[in-house]
């Protein structure tokens, strides 16, 4: 009777760590899930910001007469909220401008010299042609379907100095959220100044991986 007790008693023992561990691995999933399916949802809203950012910059691209001051950093879009410097996502992740701009040019937070610049590296291989970029619009994304305070969008451009072809201008769209979500688009602009001055063409679109 003693022996028949102390098995029962081990038993429902054992079931109750089994259901346990059943339930462990059930919440587990779940929250795995979860968390995969709210970063998915993140990161499409961030390549949706990154595109909204590319037509931001396109439509006042179009609108620009001369695009000289832009690939020298003068004239920028009517999107700034201010002065590049800091800022601060929706998460409470910091952002800088300036050492984002910098990054893009030569690989440091702090300002980059021109030797800096016509440096030869795996990503700026072209020496004394390698685009210098400039900030041309940041803020918050104003597109619904990203949900505007979630990510922060900012537009690059240069001239292509790599092309002999008057007219083409280098552009990078990114977009900043949440969880750390970064999506980046670069686009190469052009336009035809003596016949269609007011039409911009995208002779390329790719989103960078």
């Amino acid at each position: 009777m003693n022996g028949e007790r102390g098995s029962a008693v081990l038993l429902a023992m054992w079931c109750a760590l089994l259901l346990g561990a059943l339930g462990a691995a059930l919440i587990f999933t779940t929250t795995a899930e979860t968390t995969i399916a709210a970063n998915v949802r993140i990161a499409t809203g961030a390549r949706y910001a990154a595109e909204t950012a590319a037509s931001i910059a396109a439509i006042d691209l179009r609108g620009t007469p001369d695009w000289l001051p832009v690939f020298n950093g003068a004239s920028q879009s009517s999107f700034v909220d201010g002065l590049p410097g800091a800022r601060t996502l929706a998460d409470g992740s910091p952002i800088d401008l300036l050492a984002m701009l910098n990054g893009e040019n030569c690989a440091k937070t702090t300002a980059c010299s021109e030797a800096d610049m016509d440096a030869v590296t795996a990503d700026r291989p072209w020496g004394a042609t390698n685009p210098r970029w400039h900030l041309y619009a940041y803020g918050r994304s104003p597109d619904s379907r990203s949900r505007a305070s979630q990510y922060y969008i900012v537009v690059l451009v240069a001239e292509d100095r790599a092309n002999s072809i008057a007219g083409h201008l280098l552009l990078r769209a990114e977009a900043y959220g949440a969880r750390g979500a970064h999506q980046a688009i670069d686009a190469v602009l052009a336009r035809d100044i003596l016949t269609e001055p007011s039409a911009v063409r995208v002779l390329s679109w790719r989103e960078v991986r």
